[in-house]
Parts: structure tokens; sequence; C-alpha cells
């Protein structure tokens, strides 16, 4: 699979420039809209949040930017999870007439995904990067921890994408369910909300949602308050090398019936 991916690597970058091309064609502020809806998300969820709901962020003294802090570090790792589920369970469909008329690695398609999504997903943890310096908050342990700890997140995406995209060939309602899913699971993690709030009977069942280690690793790194144990990122590990060896197993099952059945 690596050689195939290398051999067709001039393919697959040219894809990734069309897709933005296409994306942004016609539009005067072009890529700046990558940044401008996450900063939009991140104003109303502060606003609503710390102002009109009283979110506190313990142990903080500047509630705005402490929970502006805390809902950067959950919620960009998050975008680029949910951008690659949503646009992977549809790839196979969006490239049908080249399935049906070209002979390259199908394999190809969900690595385009992944990349255009990494990149918007740079760019705004760059950003994000360069707020905290300029408020004195990024520690070198945020800095170098932060990556591996998102590519933990954004690795299971790669894999429930891949079993969503297939199925969705051969079951059109993936789509739309995999739509409710991601929103109800964005809820059910710490991400808008501390784990705090929420009462002991109830914060109990967090370790229950796969991505929630991640997610609090994140904000441990860029709110100081510490990281999970060693299980709770164990867990997270698995969890990544098991969606993604699901979905390459889906995907290599299926994958000679897919452009008979496009």
């Amino acid at each position: 699979m690596i050689l195939k991916l290398w051999q067709y690597r001039g393919f697959i970058a040219h894809s990734v420039m069309q897709e933005f091309r296409a994306r942004y064609a016609g539009s005067a502020l072009g890529m700046l809209w990558v940044v401008i809806n996450p900063f939009v998300q991140i104003l109303v969820y502060t606003l609503i949040f710390s102002h009109v709901m009283r979110a506190r962020m313990p142990g903080q003294t500047d509630d705005v930017l402490a929970y502006s802090i805390y809902l950067c570090a959950g919620l960009i790792p998050w975008l680029c999870f949910a951008e690659i589920v949503t646009r992977s369970s549809t790839m196979f469909m969006e490239y049908s007439n080249m399935i049906k008329k070209s002979a390259f690695p199908k394999v190809c398609l969900p690595v385009i995904v992944l990349a255009s999504s990494l990149i918007n997903f740079a760019l705004m943890l760059g950003i994000f990067m360069l707020f905290m310096l300029l408020v004195g908050r990024l520690t070198w342990a945020a800095f170098f921890l932060s990556l591996p700890f998102s590519l933990l997140m954004i690795l299971p995406a790669v894999g429930i994408g891949l079993a969503l995209g297939t199925l969705n060939v051969f079951f059109r309602d993936i789509n739309q369910i995999q739509a409710i899913v991601v929103q109800f699971w964005f809820w059910l993690t710490p991400i808008v909300w501390p784990a705090q709030v929420l009462p002991e009977a109830l914060r109990k069942w967090l370790p229950l949602n796969p991505i929630e280690p991640m997610v609090t690793a994140m904000h441990g790194l860029f709110m100081d308050t510490g990281l999970p144990d060693p299980f709770a990122i164990a867990r997270g590990v698995a969890f990544a090398a098991f969606t993604l060896w699901l979905g390459y197993a889906m995907f290599r099952s299926k994958a000679a019936e897919l452009a008979d059945e496009l």
C-alpha cells in the first residue's frame, strides 16, 4: 500500500491542490475562510458559555481567556476529526466518475481527504500557537506534545471515515446517520464544557468516549492542568489502531466491488 501511495504521490498532491482551488474559487477571502469559520464558532461558544452560562475554569482567574484557551485546545483537533469523518463518508461517491474511468489505487482517496484536512488543521493550530505565545501561555510541552496527541485524535477519523465511505457505497443512508452521530459525539465530549461541571455519577461514564483522553490531554497541555494517566492515553492509542485496522479491512474486502456499485 505504501509503495502504491508513493508511486501516485503526484496524483495525490495534484488532487489536493485542485480541491483547494475548487473550494475557494471566486472567493475574495480565499483560504482565510479556513480560519474565519472556526474563529466565529469559538467566538459564539465563548460568548455563550463564559458570559451567558457563566462557565468557570477551575483554578483560573481570567475566565474569558481561560475558557477561550480551553475551547480552542479541544475544538481545533475536533474540527479536523469531524471534517475527515464527514468528507470520507462520501469520498467514493464524489470521485465515482474517476473510479469508473481510471485505473488508480482507490486508497489514494482517503489520503487526499486526510492531506486536505491536515492543511486546514495546521493553519488553525499555527494561529492558536501564535495566540498562546502572544498571551504568554505557550509552553514547550504544549508546543511539542500537541502534535502527537492531535494525531491520536485524527488517526481514528481516518479509519472511521474509510469504513463509512465504503459502507456508504452500498447503503446510502450511512452519510445521513454519520452526520447525526458526529453531532451527538461532539456534545458528549468535553470540548465546549469542562468535565468538572458534570456530577460524579455522570463523570464516571466519560472514559467510554474513546477520544475523550486525547481531548483531555490537549486541555491539560494548554491549560497546564496535567495529562491523563498513561492507561487513558493507551486506550486512545488502542482505539486509533483498531479503527485504522477496521476501516482498511472493510475497504479491502469491498474495494473490487466499489466501481460496480457506484
